[in-house]
């Protein structure tokens, strides 16, 4: 896939993640969206190598790649009542890069 048309997509969820939280609000419904980048899971260890693994670290401040509780966090704090005046924004979690 080109990188235009997988940024394309990426904005575009960005953009409907504040407008339907815009659209809900009243109705007292909030939209968050994550944002996860490289996440060890069995997909991408289909397809992952120690030169891909590398190449994805080296550029970021935590050196290594995401696992699937770093992305529970982001959805447990969504779900809990502290998220409560949160709505129409996009949580990048990505090991501060990307």
């Amino acid at each position: 896939m080109p990188i235009s048309e997988y940024a394309s997509s990426k904005a575009a969820i960005s953009h409907m993640t504040r407008n339907l939280a815009f659209d809900y609000g009243p109705d007292n419904i909030r939209i968050n969206a994550i944002r996860p980048v490289a996440t060890r899971t069995d997909a991408l260890n289909t397809v992952l190598t120690p030169e891909l693994e590398k190449e994805k670290s080296k550029h970021t401040p935590i050196n290594r790649l995401g696992k699937p509780e770093d992305i529970a966090g982001a959805v447990l704090y969504f779900a809990a009542p502290i998220s409560n005046w949160t709505s129409g924004q996009v949580i990048f979690i990505n090991r501060g890069g990307e």
